[in-house]
C-alpha cells in the first residue's frame, strides 16, 4: 500500500505527500503532493484519496486546468449533443465557471472549491438556477475527466448546489385559453392560433409542433406522429429527434384534425396563388409558401407573451403544456396516458411535476369514499331501526 504523509504548513492550509514508487524510465523514486485548506478532518480525507489514485495508477495531470479540461469536453460533445445543450454548456462556462475556476488545476479541485463558488454567485445575486446550471456543467465535465483517468473521483458530486424552489406548474383556465386564442386571431392571424389551439389540446411541445410534416397526420387513424423537434439557438434553427430521442402517437379529437387540416390547406392556397411549388413533405407550421422550412421557435413565443401582455395573464407558451396536463388530469385520466401524450419517458416524471394536481385528485377520492360510506352507515341504522 502506498504510503503519505500530512503536513500543516501553517493553520487550515496541508500538504499531503504520498510516494508513487520508482519511475519505470529513470527508477528514480516519484512522490505526489496536493495542497489542501480546511480541517485536518478534511486533510486527511483527501489524502486517502490521493493514495487512492496513485495505487490504481491514475496519471495526475497537474498542468491540466479546468479550461483545458472542459475545452476538450465540449469538443468532444460538440459530436452527440445537440446545438442547444451546448450553448446551455458555453453559457454556463463563459458566465459563471471560468471567471472563477477557470485557472485552478483539476486535480487540485474540490468540492469545497465549488461550494465556494456557488456561496459566491449567490451573494452577486445568481438564481438557484443558474448555479445550478454552473453545477450541472462542472459535474458532467469532471465526470468525463474520472473517464479519461485524469483524476480517481468527480468532486462534483460532494458539492452542494442550492436546491430548486418548489413551484407548482401555473395553469391557465379554459377562460383563459380561449380569450388568448381569440386575441391572438384578431391580432395576428388564424395561423399562430391555430398552434397555439393543438399546444393546448395535445400537449406537445413548441419545437415538436414546429417540428410536424403533412406526413406526420394520419387521417385515417386520427393520430398525429411526433417524431422530431425544432429548437432555437443562436439566432439559428435547427431540426433534432425528440427529447426523449423516441416517436410518440397521439390521439387527435375533432377540433385538433380540423385545425390541422385547415392549416395544410391555408399554406396550400397560399403557395398556389403565388405559384409556388410545395416541398415533397412540407412543414405543418410553414414559414415560406413552398412549406421547406417550418416556423422560427422564437415567433410562436413572442406572440404568445405579447397577447398575454395585452390581456394581463402572468403566462408564458410552456403554460398551455401544462394546462393539457392538469386538465386531463383532473378529469381523470390516468397517469400513463398523460406521459404518453406529453412525451415523458417515465409517468414517474409526470407525477413529480403534476404531483398538486394528482393530491386533489386524492382528496376529492377520499371525499367519494367518504360519502359512500356516510350513506352505508345511514341504510345500516335505518334497517336497524
Amino acid at each position: 500500500m502506498a504510503k503519505g504523509s500530512v503536513t500543516e504548513v501553517k493553520p487550515g492550509t496541508y500538504r499531503l505527500r504520498v510516494d508513487a514508487g520508482p519511475d519505470p524510465a529513470t527508477g528514480k523514486r516519484r512522490q505526489v503532493s496536493k495542497v489542501v485548506h480546511g480541517g485536518k478532518r478534511e486533510a486527511d480525507r483527501a489524502l486517502r484519496q490521493l493514495i487512492n489514485e496513485v495505487e490504481s495508477g491514475i496519471e495526475r495531470n497537474t498542468k491540466q486546468t479546468v479550461a483545458d479540461l472542459t475545452t476538450e469536453w465540449l469538443d468532444q460533445k460538440r459530436r452527440t449533443l445537440s446545438p442547444k445543450s451546448i450553448e446551455y454548456y458555453e453559457d454556463a462556462l463563459r458566465i459563471y465557471l471560468l471567471p472563477s475556476l477557470g485557472a485552478r488545476k483539476v486535480a487540485a479541485l474540490t468540492a469545497r472549491d465549488l461550494d465556494g463558488l456557488y456561496r459566491a454567485l449567490e451573494t452577486k445575486g445568481v438564481s438557484p438556477h443558474g448555479i445550478r446550471k454552473a453545477h450541472a456543467t462542472i459535474r458532467a465535465a469532471l465526470s468525463q475527466a474520472v473517464k479519461w483517468q485524469m483524476v480517481a473521483t468527480n468532486v462534483a458530486l460532494a458539492a452542494s448546489p442550492p436546491s430548486l424552489p418548489k413551484r407548482d406548474p401555473r395553469s391557465m383556465s379554459p377562460e383563459d385559453v380561449a380569450a388568448l386564442i381569440d386575441r391572438t386571431t384578431m391580432d395576428y392571424g388564424a395561423n399562430l392560433a391555430r398552434f397555439f389551439t393543438l399546444a393546448a389540446l395535445t400537449g406537445a411541445r413548441r419545437g415538436e409542433i414546429l417540428g410536424l410534416r403533412v406526413s406526420d397526420l394520419d387521417t385515417a387513424t386520427n393520430r398525429l406522429r411526433i417524431t422530431r423537434s425544432v429548437i432555437a439557438t443562436k439566432g439559428q434553427a435547427f431540426v433534432k429527434s425528440t427529447k426523449t430521442g423516441q416517436t410518440r402517437y397521439v390521439s387527435l379529437d375533432e377540433t385538433s384534425l380540423e385545425i390541422l387540416q385547415a392549416e395544410i390547406g391555408d399554406q396550400e392556397e397560399h403557395a398556389s396563388q403565388g405559384h409556388f411549388t410545395r416541398v415533397e413533405d412540407p412543414y405543418i407550421f410553414a414559414s415560406d409558401p413552398t412549406g421547406a422550412k417550418s416556423l422560427h421557435p422564437d415567433w410562436p413565443s413572442h406572440v404568445f407573451a405579447a397577447v398575454a401582455k395585452t390581456l394581463n395573464l402572468p403566462y408564458h407558451l410552456h403554460e398551455l403544456r401544462h394546462f393539457s396536463a392538469t386538465q386531463l388530469i383532473s378529469a381523470g385520466v390516468d397517469l400513463r396516458t398523460v406521459a404518453g401524450r406529453l412525451g415523458h419517458a417515465d409517468p414517474g416524471i409526470t407525477m413529480r411535476i403534476y404531483a398538486h394536481v394528482v393530491e386533489a385528485k386524492d382528496r376529492e377520492a377520499a371525499n367519494i369514499m367518504g360519502r359512500i360510506l356516510d350513506v352505508s352507515s345511514q341504510r345500516g341504522r335505518t334497517a336497524g331501526d
